[in-house]
């Protein structure tokens, strides 16, 4: 998190050229919403008065609720010491922290801690972590634990739409019986792509239980996983017992990457490593 001046939160959030914008004013002060022209990144400002403290410790949580991203609710906290974010998935009990560094998430603070700037991908390490209809709510603990006010994210035409930790798009075919793709190899823009099942259906045509899965990319520096990249729960299709993946690879950085699949509960755990190469032609 970047902790900064007035006029440095100003200046960067004004090189933000955006549309769509959405506001919210309450007692205290005021929130607004805006998406980047490319519709890459979700870009908020708040700014609040309120009674003196040591410490400003701003929330913001969103509601989204999407099963077919696995997304169901996040809760970001930053302050001058602080830098959070907490993932709900759809089954809470496979929740996760991460920095919102590692989520590719942006942050600034003004000196005083009573405005805010955030900046969100839509396509980050965890794809549709933000989209239109989503529901933000924003909290300024030193002031109320109870939300300042709520603010629905605005559409806009040229947000794209992002697989749901993968799956749409890919080809008809039989499922794998392995968790890993057989590729070890991809050119940037050749999604990562991989289809499995984890038991055959049975004769009455039922699929087994499911299993909540995960996947995560990390970036490999000197042999080691060093560099966080993606994370998104996959995709799971009940009435064929399927699960998909496909993994964006057109921003990645070429070298050595390894990917790790695994369940909620650790009883499965898989990984492989694997090159990105520069694009073709």
């Amino acid at each position: 998190m970047r902790i900064a001046l007035v006029v440095t939160l100003m200046a960067w959030v004004l090189c933000c050229t955006c549309v769509c914008a959405e506001e919210a004013t309450f007692d205290a002060g005021r929130v607004t919403l805006s998406w980047s022209e490319d519709g890459d990144w979700l870009v908020l400002e708040a700014s609040v008065a309120g009674a003196d403290a040591e410490s400003h410790v701003w929330v913001l949580t969103a509601v989204a609720h999407r099963f077919e991203d696995g997304v169901f609710a996040w809760q970001l906290h930053c302050s001058e010491t602080m830098d959070s974010i907490l993932i709900v998935p759809n089954d809470f009990l496979t929740a996760r922290h991460f920095s919102t560094g590692q989520l590719g998430i942006d942050i600034v603070l003004t000196a005083d801690g009573e405005g805010l700037a955030v900046r969100l991908p839509i396509a980050g390490p965890i794809p549709r972590l933000i989209v239109p209809g989503d529901v933000l709510e924003l909290h300024a603990l030193w002031i109320q634990q109870s939300p300042l006010t709520s603010i629905v994210v605005p559409a806009v035409d040229t947000v794209a739409a992002e697989p749901a930790g993968g799956g749409a798009g890919l080809p008809e075919q039989a499922p794998s019986s392995s968790l890993l793709p057989t590729a070890v190899a991809y050119h940037q823009g050749e999604p990562i792509e991989h289809r499995f099942a984890l038991t055959e259906a049975s004769d009455d045509g039922e699929s087994g239980p499911r299993i909540v899965l995960s996947y995560t990319l990390m970036r490999l520096r000197d042999g080691r996983a060093s560099e966080f990249v993606r994370f998104a729960h996959i995709a799971y299709d009940a009435p064929t017992g399927t699960y998909s993946y496909s993994i964006d690879t057109s921003s990645l950085t070429v070298g050595a990457y390894r990917l790790l699949v695994g369940s909620s509960d650790g009883t499965l755990s898989v990984h492989m490593d694997l090159s990105i190469l520069p694009a073709d032609g």
